[in-house]
């Protein structure tokens, strides 16, 4: 998980400097209905914010698939970087993160994409990961996502917002 989740992990994909929550001003924003509900129109309108993305972490996690929006913000957090160490680095990070067939937050992707990926790492990019990314996505749009907006977790989010 990354740490934007407060969860521990080998890899970090924070996007801000210190990674601290209390400079955040969508954290200390409070949850309105209308914020919400937008959440409700699209994933991009859910995952453009930080707390529905938190909201959606909670929920991926009941349903045992937190690895995808882990993975689909690293992914986010390895197209910010510049250096090249530190993308290859970084890269590698994910690799065995997520690419490792015995470990936890394996993907399920399919061999092909598996099979680029390995290749790419011979010299990765931000883009190393591009193609797996967009597959994870389509993957929370047709599956999680309208669980997600369908589910008792959201219907008592609006409920209970502001």
């Amino acid at each position: 998980m990354s740490k934007f989740f407060k969860k521990k992990t080998s890899i970090t994909p924070a996007a801000s400097s210190s990674g601290s929550t209390s400079n955040n001003p969508f954290l200390e924003t409070p949850l309105t209905r209308e914020l919400v509900t937008s959440w409700s129109t699209s994933l991009d309108t859910l995952l453009a914010c930080q707390r529905g993305r938190e909201q959606f972490f909670k929920f991926c996690e009941q349903e045992h698939s937190e690895e995808n929006l882990d993975f689909w913000e690293h992914c986010e957090a390895l197209k910010r970087k510049t250096d090249q160490q530190d993308i290859r680095g970084f890269a590698q990070r994910m690799f065995k993160k997520f690419f490792n067939e015995a470990g936890k937050h394996e993907l399920g992707v399919g061999k092909e994409i598996k099979d680029g990926i390995r290749r790419e790492m011979m010299n990765p990019t931000i883009h190393t990961y591009d193609v797996a990314q967009a597959f994870i996505y389509s993957l929370m749009q047709l599956e999680c996502y309208p669980r997600f907006i369908q589910s008792q977790m959201y219907k008592d989010l609006k409920t209970s917002a502001m």
